[in-house]
């Protein structure tokens, strides 16, 4: 078995396991799931992973009849791929209401809310929350998260593409950058959340959120006209944060849970998305130097740390936490979307290397 074909099994044995997870309408990690489960399909050639996506997708449709700020997370963009190749209207239409609501729906400083109440939660380290720590607590307010850059802009982006429409395409943009005014620190890193009326955002460096980030920014690069307005703000964002990452990469390829924090724990799903994001950046022609060595080493830390199609040393899902101690005690060894996802998406990353090599 050469190299390509060993990959290829790899990928088929991930995105079985990725398909087996319990999915529902919809949580955080589910839109990156679907598009690997589409890419999968294409990389491969074998029909039934996408085939899943569309039967999900068109159950969902098909039985929606009103749409919630929870439906931020859907996968916009797997849907409008799946739609779109297979002429299906239906799923088109329905993708394009829940566009056109979550486009009216209130925003913080121009981005649009993730959630009406914050479900913030107590730290998982042992500090004792302050009063202003509680009082948000008891108050919930409005929130917005770094996550959905991954999911809402690109569901605009493509709808942009597809329909031809300047209108999605310039929402998604705005959105993009007003995720990038309100989380992007000078470090090149981005913040997890913003909570309405406060003017600070809260976890730091969070690496996964990193991983989100950047995946959110290269689709909307890629699904958009590059000399709309906008762009360039992005692809710089983009090259600010890989930067900040081949910086603060550790000496085995990984980073840890809290991006520069020695007492935090690796966590190894910054890698996998480190893994694609980067060889994606550069094919988009966003060049940093060390990109590439940097990529090659979060490929090969992900590889170390999968076993049977499954990748080890994922974190559970973080919840929201105005405790910055809180993120360096998120317990690992979880098997979820949002790690799985980037497994897979590594994995085509690298099947597209090889072929590209083997094909001169």
């Amino acid at each position: 078995m050469d190299t390509t074909e060993e990959y290829e099994a790899q990928l088929r044995r991930a995105t079985d396991n990725l398909c087996a997870l319990p999915y529902r309408t919809w949580f955080f990690g589910d839109s990156l799931a679907f598009e690997a489960m589409l890419a999968a399909s294409e990389i491969l050639r074998e029909a039934h992973w996408a085939g899943f996506v569309r039967g999900f997708t068109r159950k969902w449709a098909s039985e929606t009849q009103a749409y919630s700020i929870e439906d931020s997370t859907a996968p916009g963009v797997a849907m409008v791929d799946i739609a779109e190749k297979h002429g299906d209207g239906y799923l088109m239409e329905k993708v394009l209401q829940l566009a056109e609501f979550l486009d009216s729906q209130p925003r913080i400083d121009g981005v649009l809310i993730g959630r009406e109440r914050a479900p913030l939660v107590l730290p998982r380290s042992l500090e004792v929350p302050e009063f202003t720590d509680v009082a948000l607590l008891v108050a919930r307010p409005n929130a917005a998260y770094i996550d959905c850059l991954a999911f809402v802009p690109p569901l605009f982006a493509s709808l942009g593409k597809v329909m031809q429409d300047l209108r999605w395409s310039e929402v998604a943009i705005e959105q993009a950058c007003g995720y990038i005014q309100l989380f992007q620190k000078e470090t090149g890193l981005f913040d997890h959340f913003v909570l309405r009326g406060n003017p600070e955002s809260f976890g730091t460096g969070w690496g996964r959120g990193q991983g989100l980030a950047l995946h959110g920014l290269l689709n909307v690069i890629e699904r958009s006209d590059a000399s709309l307005r906008g762009i360039k703000e992005l692809r710089e964002a983009a090259g600010r944060v890989i930067a900040s990452m081949i910086k603060s990469q550790l000496a085995d390829g990984q980073w840890s849970a809290v991006i520069g924090d020695v007492r935090s724990d690796v966590e190894t799903s910054t890698a996998a998305f480190m893994s694609y994001c980067m060889p994606w950046a550069r094919r988009l022609g966003i060049e940093v130097p060390g990109m590439v060595e940097a990529s090659e080493r979060a490929f090969d830390a992900m590889q170390r740390e999968t076993r049977d199609g499954l990748l080890k040393g994922v974190s559970e899902a973080v919840g929201s936490c105005t405790i910055q101690s809180h993120y360096r005690h998120i317990p690992t060894g979880c098997y979820a979307p949002w790690g799985q996802s980037a497994l897979v998406l590594g994995l085509a990353e690298r099947i597209k290397r090889e072929r590209s090599i083997r094909l001169g």
